[in-house]
């Protein structure tokens, strides 16, 4: 995903929820922290299946990796109409 791409879904949270956009990402990236570390191992183990560059998935990994299983269900949601 786009690094553009990732700053407007920020901008648009931000501005949503009247926040400043550094305390967005900060959220995004705390909240993965928490589940990638979560204390169900079924939890941790989906949670691993995102691909990622360094030791835990960045916002713009996990964003770009549920838009593109959600692409591939909808794929064939409609397919099997």
């Amino acid at each position: 995903m786009k690094d553009v791409i990732m700053q407007q879904i920020v901008n648009i949270i931000a501005k949503d929820e009247n926040r400043r956009e550094e305390e967005v990402y900060q959220d995004m990236c705390e909240a993965i922290d928490c589940a990638y570390d979560h204390e169900d191992a079924s939890i941790r183990e989906q949670w691993r299946k995102i691909p990622h560059a360094q030791d835990k998935p960045t916002p713009q990994e996990v964003i770009a990796y549920f838009a593109d299983n959600l692409q591939v269900h909808s794929d064939v949601r409609n397919f099997q109409k």
